[in-house]
């Protein structure tokens, strides 16, 4: 079976998929009542500045905190349709999101794995087939269904829920974008068997790109033995730079340097 126990536990590292999508917990559960007045404020003053960026530069920096402390920090620069995400302080980690793949690369060992996109949604098909077959499709998220309130959306299954904050930018090119890397970064992890199931923050971020925005906020909270784990997750859109637009170039040397290696060959991320 695709998912075990283990791997439905490791909730924490969901928030490196949230690079994904900024991601994480809330001081505070999710509720119909909740609108989050101060996330709408947030939002109008995002709004203008993305006015005034090159939707085929751009660059989300996504800060992830617990229990008030900064517990991850991640950058992707999105260059001509493709996202560059940055894993680590150090970033040892790159990942490329293209059309067609996705392309891991390690700097310390010089290796590179490459994954058709087409094999992550085949992937990603067979684990929400055998969650049904074994009668775990509700408990895995796989009937979850998102609810918008306002600039707010909200999904919840099993010990987890989500509540996301968002924006319309001006650019529809930056939700395609977005979108395409934030589903194809929740696929890799059912790949890897990382984090936690993604079948409801997939459905959760296809909700949000159809209504054209993209998310800024994500607050998650885990519920586990009695116990509330939380986390929040901020996203900041900026124009690129130049040291950003030379940086994307150093990855395209990486990409015709490193050895190409199988998936079960790269190195745990």
């Amino acid at each position: 079976m695709l998912f075990s126990a283990r791997f439905i536990a490791q909730a924490a590292l969901a928030t490196h998929i949230m690079m994904i999508s900024s991601g994480a917990v809330a001081a505070e559960p999710i509720s119909e009542k909740s609108p989050h007045r101060a996330g709408s404020a947030q939002t109008q003053s995002t709004d203008s500045k993305l006015t005034t960026i090159d939707p085929e530069r751009f660059v989300v920096t996504t800060t992830v905190e617990a229990d008030g402390k900064i517990v991850d920090r991640h950058r992707t620069i999105f260059f001509s349709g493709i996202g560059y995400n940055e894993i680590g302080q150090v970033s040892r980690f790159v990942n490329v999101f293209g059309d067609e793949s996705v392309i891991l690369l390690d700097r310390l060992t010089q290796v590179q794995c490459e994954i058709p996109q087409s094999q992550l949604l085949d992937l990603t098909m067979r684990a929400a087939g055998a969650a049904k077959q074994s009668e775990q499709a509700t408990s895995l998220g796989i009937d979850a269904q998102p609810v918008r309130r306002g600039d707010n959306y909200a999904v919840s299954f099993g010990p987890f829920a989500y509540d996301l904050t968002t924006i319309e930018p001006p650019h529809s090119s930056m939700v395609n974008d977005f979108a395409r890397f934030t589903d194809a970064a929740l696929r890799l992890n059912v790949v890897r068997q990382q984090g936690m199931p993604p079948f409801a923050r997939l459905a959760l971020s296809q909700r949000i790109a159809s209504d054209g925005r993209l998310p800024i906020e994500t607050k998650m909270e885990v519920k586990r033995d009695g116990k509330a784990t939380q986390f929040i997750s901020r996203s900041e859109i900026s124009a690129a730079s130049e040291s950003d637009v030379k940086q994307v170039e150093t990855f395209a040397t990486l990409l015709k340097m490193f050895q190409h290696v199988s998936l079960s060959e790269f190195p745990a991320q």
